[in-house]
């Protein structure tokens, strides 16, 4: 039982820590899978360390107690989240949603998809410029959750 490298840059980690980190997203993936998600649970994600990381919502305590118990493990990281998976899903529906719309807005989101790690909904915009921020928050949501990130033409003209 040795060390070994990952992609993560600069990082050696245990394998023993890292098969523990692995089994214990099994486990939560395959409790959400089938409970669906805890009203303050935010999201997972395996931290650069290589920790099994929960994000939480307050840090509510029912809910830490509940992923522990999910897992039988004492070694779950928790981190405080500002928004729930439930609404960060809410918001991606409301952005998906207009993308089929045939405006000018709509026509210039690529992307929505939910990062856990930063807790946020990431809007890809072909154009993210300030005025074209405005327009999207103007027209489809001007929520805070909400962080726009420049995107690429799928098929360059």
């Amino acid at each position: 039982k040795g060390w070994r490298e990952i992609d993560m840059p600069n990082s050696l980690i245990n394998q023993d820590a890292l098969y523990d980190a692995d089994t214990s997203m099994d486990k939560i993936n395959a409790y959400l899978e089938k409970n669906g998600y805890p009203e303050k649970y935010a999201g997972h994600f395996l931290s650069e360390d290589g920790k099994a990381t929960v994000s939480i919502v307050g840090m509510d305590d029912k809910t830490i107690a509940l992923f522990k118990k999910i897992t039988g493990s004492n070694a779950l990281q928790f981190i405080s989240a500002k928004y729930s998976y439930l609404s960060l899903l809410a918001e991606q529906e409301k952005v998906t949603d207009y993308m089929g719309k045939n405006d000018a807005i709509a026509k210039n989101i690529v992307s929505a998809s939910i990062s856990v790690k930063i807790n946020k909904l990431q809007v890809g915009l072909l154009d993210n410029s300030s005025g074209e921020i405005e327009k999207f928050k103007k027209n489809v949501s001007s929520s805070p959750m909400i962080e726009f990130v420049q995107e690429q033409a799928e098929y360059p003209a």
